[in-house]
């Protein structure tokens, strides 16, 4: 399963969905850039409910049942510039791959990413911005949490700024979507993985957490705690390849 971050963004706000399969650039990256290459089209999918999988040969656009609405960043007045980047670096590394479609310069075109650590650097370099000015945030994953929208809060501020512990299952169980069975796997996968780094760990537990909120977590309800580590690796392998 490859992920990918859409991103449409004209100088005001920052319109994102996410892709859930075929995520990468000669798949969706080339749906993009053929079915949705001009300003009105490339605000059209980002404002799209979250999407399953974009048909590359024909651009239609599959949309879980039920999908998540898409995000809407508005700008507060006064916000810096690393800021917005920061912000598009957060949805990117959400995922394995990020499209940004910036409509806020003449002839508007797709830009694709691979998450990385090192993607704050590129996407500063990329619109002329120095990283090590314009007053750059010590930690760039917590900025101006109460300006972002609603849905960006809920699904990301518990695994991004809260503290981890042994007990990070029951966030799970608070939204009433998990079963008892799947709750007991991740709690033992959490005591496997206690040497792990915490960040990769958040990441995965919400790529979970994405899975069973859409309804689609009846992968898994057969994995045993050994299958859901090696899944763990994997998918942290997937995220960290470049």
């Amino acid at each position: 399963m490859t992920t990918a971050a859409i991103l449409y963004f004209d100088g005001n706000q920052i319109i994102s969905t996410r892709v859930n399969a075929d995520g990468y650039p000669q798949h969706t990256g080339n749906a993009l850039d053929n079915f949705f290459s001009n300003n009105e089209l490339a605000k059209k999918i980002a404002s799209s409910p979250e999407i399953r999988f974009i048909d590359s040969n024909t651009g239609e656009v599959d949309v879980f049942k039920d999908a998540i609405p898409s995000n809407v960043f508005t700008f507060p007045e006064g916000i810096k510039n690393h800021e917005v980047i920061t912000y598009m670096v957060e949805k990117i590394n959400q995922e394995n791959y990020g499209y940004i479609y910036d409509a806020s310069v003449k002839n508007g075109q797709w830009r694709n990413y691979k998450s990385s650590t090192n993607l704050y650097g590129t996407l500063m370099k990329g619109y002329g911005l120095d990283q090590y000015k314009d007053d750059p945030p010590q930690n760039p994953t917590n900025f101006n949490m109460e300006e972002l929208d609603e849905n960006y809060i809920i699904k990301w501020k518990k695994f991004i700024n809260e503290s981890f512990d042994e007990n990070e299952e029951e966030l799970y169980e608070s939204e009433g979507q998990i079963t008892g069975k799947v709750k007991a796997t991740l709690k033992s996968l959490l005591k496997q993985l206690k040497s792990e780094p915490k960040e990769n760990v958040k990441t995965y537990l919400a790529s979970v957490y994405r899975d069973i909120k859409r309804g689609d977590g009846d992968q898994y309800e057969d994995m045993s705690v050994e299958d859901m580590v090696e899944d763990y690796e994997n998918y942290i392998q997937e995220k960290s390849d470049e």
